[in-house]
């Protein structure tokens, strides 16, 4: 991402690793997370409060979203 353009490694969640993508679920198709999640917002929304509040969901199994390296 930094390499891409600099100004990304002034924000905070990015110096803490904290940059997250719904790049987790692929197919042949193509990115997962717009066919199979129109049918599973929960699973979603179970991310995103696992990302926001990872003490609520501590043993979360991500299904659409994971950190960037």
């Amino acid at each position: 991402l930094q390499s891409q353009d600099e100004r990304f490694a002034e924000f905070v969640a990015f110096q803490n690793g904290q940059v997250w993508a719904n790049t987790r679920r692929q197919t042949q198709y193509g990115n997962d997370f717009y066919e199979s999640g129109a049918m599973a917002p929960h699973e979603i929304l179970l991310d995103i409060i696992a990302i926001l509040y990872p003490d609520r969901l501590p043993n979360r199994q991500w299904v659409y979203y994971q950190p960037l390296q």
